[in-house]
C-alpha cells in the first residue's frame, strides 16, 4: 500500500460522524464524511424524488457504518411513501443529512 493510500484508510477508519434523529420514523440515522463513491452514486440519480430516496440510501447509516436501509425500504419510499414517510419528511431528512453539502455544479461551471 503506498503512503497516501495508507493515510487515506487512517483518516477513512477515524472518521467521525454527526447522528440525525427522525421521530416521525423512531430512528436514528448516523451521518459519516461524504466519499467521491458515494456522491458519484447519488448524481447518477436524475429525478429529485429518486434522488431523495437515493441520498438516504448512501448516507443513512448504523453506528457502526452499515447501511441502515435496503432496496425494500427504497422500493417502499417511493411507491407507499406518505404521512411521515412521504416526501416533506424525505425532504427535511435529506438535508440534515447533508444534500445541501454537494458542490454547487453552476458555481462548479464558472471556475
Amino acid at each position: 500500500m503506498s503512503k497516501i493510500a495508507a493515510k487515506i484508510s487512517k483518516a477513512f477508519a477515524s472518521r467521525a460522524h454527526r447522528v440525525v434523529e427522525v421521530p416521525e420514523w423512531g430512528e436514528t440515522l448516523h451521518v459519516f464524511p461524504l466519499t467521491l463513491e458515494q456522491l458519484s452514486r447519488i448524481n447518477e440519480e436524475s429525478d429529485p424524488m429518486r434522488r431523495l430516496v437515493r441520498i438516504l440510501m448512501v448516507r443513512a447509516r448504523k453506528e457502526d457504518g452499515t447501511p441502515l436501509f435496503d432496496i425494500e425500504d427504497a422500493e417502499a419510499f417511493l411507491s407507499k411513501g406518505v404521512g411521515p414517510y412521504g416526501p416533506e419528511v424525505m425532504m427535511r431528512v435529506c438535508a440534515e443529512l447533508g444534500a445541501g453539502d454537494f458542490p454547487d455544479e453552476a458555481a462548479v461551471e464558472k471556475n
